[in-house]
């Protein structure tokens, strides 16, 4: 796989538009603590933490591709009610073209999961299935007529948005059509483009019983569904990666990408609205499924539904392994690792030139927590604290020193006199400084818990510079 090729095709997803329909629904996390068991009856009391909503199913879908640099139209149906209205904020937030036809008779289909300590302890389904009526029909005839998609994307809950007659009209725009699958609608899905089923869904899809052993082989599998529906077939397949079956070619295996994996919520989304954009872009589909076995990769490592950004595509793509990162970056960053109970620990200087007393302050630093970030002075910085003649090393060349300390996780340079803008705006859960600082005087003691490191007395650059000064001075 040529890196530099699928680089180019993803900074292309900014010129594709692709119509998403499907079921859309509303995803509600709920995180907490699990410590200790219901005496009123045998249940864990979650004590709860934190609560978030997201856009979820189809809405999902479309959140992806936006978040991949590609532009969408959202079609479907919700209620008329309060999960409706935090759709429509959400969506607006993310920039998303939403076309919705309200049912007042159906509420908005929302889920609610209670994870703790990443793991999930209960979903709780609130739903009634949806029956498009020719309200939802005409909007949808128009659309088609009235913008020109390079794709459709059918993300299919089989909650009752997708129907055959739905299908049909979908079919009659001669747009490539990529399915994501409920074995229940199988009937609807003959003659579209590419179908993306998991595993057990290949297997009710193919309407193979469990004892025809002899017809349940992957090979016998794909090549049977190719034929079945007159469709390329793409199974994905967990932590075995996923198979790409094209109509009349051999089978395409493709190995998992995922380096560790926290929840599989929405990757299917993930997989399905990356291979759509990356063959919209004139990819090929081999190089479209490798493209969106990536990004599930990336996906799998993230908590609930939450979508993949282009940047971190990309990033992946050429592996970035730099420890130092933009705020933005560090904002992604953080707020995922949160979400998997990860305790952030910060601290802050010049290191300008290294001694004993920096390399024990990191080591310190690192004890306190998982994740440990250095916010480094910039130059300008350090001059304005230090005087014109510092810092001795410039900051590109102290970042990447430090960069090869294996306590320090990330590194991030800031131009302000104090922390203060990193502090707010990372919210880590502890500070690390050294012995000179009272823990009311630390910038952020209002945002995290602060930590003191009883520092080596006369250990400082200053005082390293200093004695050089004598001896150059003497000599």
């Amino acid at each position: 796989m040529n890196n530099s090729n699928i680089d180019k095709i993803v900074k292309q997803f900014g010129e594709k538009s692709i119509l998403v329909i499907g079921d859309i629904m509303l995803d509600e996390f709920i995180f907490g603590n699990v410590e200790r068991i219901n005496p009123e009856a045998p249940v864990p009391i979650l004590n709860v933490k934190k609560r978030e909503i997201r856009l979820g199913a189809a809405a999902n879908v479309a959140n992806n591709i936006i978040s991949l640099g590609g532009n969408c139209v959202l079609f479907g149906m919700t209620g008329d009610d309060r999960s409706a209205e935090k759709i429509i904020k959400l969506a607006k937030k993310q920039k998303i073209s939403l076309y919705l036809i309200k049912d007042k008779n159906v509420p908005t289909i929302k889920k609610t999961r209670a994870i703790a300590q990443n793991q999930h302890l209960l979903r709780l389904d609130f739903e009634e299935k949806y029956e498009p009526n020719q309200v939802f029909l005409d909007a949808l005839k128009e659309l088609l007529v009235q913008q020109n998609f390079d794709a459709i994307l059918v993300s299919d809950y089989a909650k009752g948005t997708i129907t055959k007659e739905v299908m049909e009209i979908l079919k009659q725009a001669n747009k490539p059509i990529f399915v994501d699958p409920k074995p229940a609608n199988k009937e609807f899905y003959e003659g579209v483009f590419l179908i993306t089923p998991n595993l057990k869904e290949a297997k009710e899809l193919a309407k193979i019983k469990e004892q025809e052993t002899e017809k349940s082989s992957e090979e016998f599998l794909g090549k049977h569904l190719c034929e079945l529906y007159s469709s390329n077939i793409l199974i994905t397949k967990s932590e075995k990666g996923m198979t790409l079956h094209e109509k009349n070619k051999e089978a395409f295996n493709i190995p998992t990408q995922a380096k560790e994996v926290y929840d599989v919520t929405g990757a299917g989304d993930t997989v399905i609205s990356t291979l759509t954009l990356a063959y919209s872009c004139c990819a090929d589909l081999k190089t479209s499924a490798l493209l969106s076995n990536i990004a599930a990769g990336i996906s799998v490592g993230k908590i609930g539904t939450s979508p993949v950004l282009k940047e971190e595509l990309i990033n992946e793509l050429f592996r970035d392994e730099s420890k130092i990162k933009s705020l933005e970056e560090l904002k992604l960053l953080i707020n995922d690792l949160k979400l998997k109970n990860k305790k952030i620990v910060f601290t802050n200087g010049c290191f300008d030139i290294l001694h004993t007393g920096h390399t024990r302050l990191l080591n310190f630093a690192k004890k306190q927590g998982d994740i440990l970030i250095l916010g480094l002075n910039s130059d300008d910085s350090v001059k304005r604290l230090k005087g014109e003649s510092r810092p001795i090393n410039v900051q590109e060349k102290r970042a990447e020193i430090l960069s090869n300390f294996p306590q320090i996780n990330y590194i991030t340079i800031f131009e302000q006199d104090t922390p203060l803008e990193l502090v707010e705006s990372l919210r880590p859960d502890i500070i690390v400084k050294g012995g000179d600082w009272k823990p009311e005087n630390v910038v952020g003691n209002h945002v995290a818990e602060i930590r003191i490191f009883n520092t080596i007395e006369g250990e400082s650059t200053t005082n390293i510079i200093k004695k050089v000064q004598e001896k150059s001075a003497n000599n």
